[in-house]
């Protein structure tokens, strides 16, 4: 016994000493600051149609890391180059405990190098170990047709391009993905993009083609050609869209690398140097331009340039004051007039420092480094100069969707304690999207319900169940959608039954119908005391620039 944990100990510093040594080549970040993120919202990190491929939860490139109240599960997945879907293993925790990371190394680094120094960091503070395996996991391949691919060659052989565009319609938008000089297997990263699970390429063809395909996301398809708002031309799967290029887009299991956790600490190593490096923040515009929006001139996103610039065009003081005050909900602002929805703006405004180096002071404070929620100081405080803001938080009774259980009871299990919190969409061709929940709490799934359905539950979802425990459920997101549908918003009496609400005559349910039939849960609207924001004064006319 006693040579065996000798043998043990000698092998482990082994290990351990090959391990350091080997991080020990690995160029080190310049700048560094980890931080646990104190978000309130305990929703699950979604794994979703929306969120895989196409929206990054952070930056890794240029000679920079920078991670934003993300949990710890997609920084590894990030870390590593693959789907959060391809990490096993680790503590339930990876999938809530959200963190804040911000690196920077000269932007000339390779990317390569990058990835590399951001591995051995998350080793060094997180004590993260992992390794790799192959598994069989659900995935889509690309395979051939029935008959001979309908595939255009190349005109101009040359750098593959892929080019993605949007165009609404009355009922989502309609993408568009055009490639040129792209091959098949360039085709299904292209489509990794836009599904839960890795795309490969089964079908065999070689060479380089010339092709378009057009389809609209899962959320905002219309399946049914009975219902009067179907259009052939728009209303195009993903599945559909791949079959007019003649070749099959498949569900399977197939072998996959993935990502296993052997090891990962819940609190990150303490951030050496962390207080010397902290630096003054400008918390107001340097510079700021504001001006009534010209009549018929569109409303424009919010942008953020690298030089400091914030441009807001055609903006509503609604609309700046949830931005600035982070308020999502409709019922969180509290005592605006009227105009305040109606009045339009145009804002310039410039920091006294550069994007990035504005970043990097406030991630040195442990201040949040994305924008935003990076601008917020400087938005409250230009409201309160150029428009005299006043406002004070309070608790008040509010519109919320309670969550109950229904009078038959849930239609749940209780989750095996030692299974990964994880919640995600998939879906195959036909639909419907389910939505899969794993070892989630109702607190955890009352926000995420939310997230999954906005447009229904415009309120927010409080958990009134009082279950204790987590569990795993399954719910299939083929409800109605709501312009189809004439009912009102939940009840609003609690002894009215869910299941009276008027079914879709397409044959959709209502997300009210499909929680009580599916998971034997109850959305009821009623007041509930929640956090506001009430607005003391307002000037309509912003002060001269």
């Amino acid at each position: 016994m006693r040579r065996l944990r000798v043998f043990t100990i000698s092998l482990f510093v082994a290990v351990t000493a090959v391990t350091l040594s080997a991080q020990s080549t690995v160029p080190r970040f310049d700048t560094v600051n980890i931080r646990a993120s104190n978000v309130t919202n305990p929703s699950v990190d979604v794994v979703n149609l929306d969120c895989v491929g196409r929206c990054a939860p952070g930056a890794l490139d240029q000679g920079r890391v920078l991670f934003d109240r993300v949990t710890l599960l997609r920084i590894i997945a990030a870390a590593y180059g693959v789907k959060v879907t391809s990490v096993f293993g680790g503590p339930s925790w990876l999938a809530t405990d959200r963190f804040s990371i911000y690196a920077t190394t000269p932007a000339s680094t390779p990317a390569e190098t990058l990835q590399s120094m951001f591995q051995a960091l998350l080793t060094e503070r997180f004590g993260l170990a992992v390794h790799r395996e192959e598994k069989p996991m659900p995935a889509y391949a690309l395979a051939p047709g029935t008959g001979k691919p309908r595939l255009q060659a190349a005109a101009d052989p040359g750098q593959p391009v892929c080019k993605n565009t949007t165009s609404p319609t009355p009922t989502g938008a309609l993408m568009t993905v055009t490639c040129k000089s792209q091959t098949i297997a360039g085709l299904a990263t292209v489509l990794n993009g836009y599904l839960p699970d890795a795309v490969t390429d089964a079908t065999g063809i070689k060479g380089v083609y010339d092709f378009t395909l057009n389809f609209k996301p899962v959320g905002s398809l219309i399946r049914m050609d009975s219902d009067p708002r179907f259009d052939s031309s728009s209303d195009i799967s993903i599945f559909d869209a791949a079959g007019k290029l003649g070749i099959k887009l498949e569900r399977r299991l197939q072998p996959a690398p993935v990502l296993i956790v052997d090891h990962v600490n819940r609190q990150p190593s303490d951030d050496p140097g962390a207080a010397a490096k902290a630096t003054t923040i400008p918390l107001e515009f340097e510079v700021v331009d504001v001006k009534p929006t010209e009549p018929g001139a569109p409303f424009q996103p919010d942008r953020y340039l690298p030089g400091g610039q914030v441009e807001l065009h055609g903006w509503t003081l609604t609309r700046l004051i949830k931005l600035a005050y982070n308020i999502v909900d409709s019922d969180g602002l509290v005592g605006a007039p009227k105009w305040l929805n109606e009045d339009r703006f145009d804002i310039l405004a410039k920091t006294s420092m550069a994007r990035d180096e504005l970043q990097q002071a406030r991630a040195a404070n442990g201040l949040t480094s994305v924008a935003p929620a990076m601008y917020a100081e400087m938005l409250q405080n230009l409201l309160e100069k150029r428009f005299k803001f006043a406002v004070h938080n309070e608790v008040r009774p509010v519109t919320v969707f309670a969550m109950s259980v229904a009078e038959r009871g849930p239609k749940f299990k209780q989750s095996v304690a030692s299974t990964r919190t994880q919640c995600r969409d998939t879906t195959g061709p036909g639909g419907p999207e389910v939505y899969t929940c794993q070892n989630i709490t109702m607190e955890q799934f009352a926000p995420n319900l939310h997230a999954i359905a906005p447009v229904y539950l415009n309120h927010p979802v409080v958990d009134m169940t009082d279950l204790k425990g987590a569990y795993d459920l399954t719910l299939k997101r083929h409800w109605a959608p709501l312009t189809n549908w004439q009912g009102n918003r939940g009840e609003s009496s609690s002894s009215a039954s869910v299941a009276s609400l008027a079914s879709d005559p397409m044959g959709y349910i209502t997300v009210f119908e499909a929680v009580e039939k599916q998971l034997g849960l109850k959305l009821v609207q009623q007041k509930h005391r929640m956090p506001v924001v009430v607005i003391d004064h307002i000037d309509r006319k912003p002060t001269e620039n």
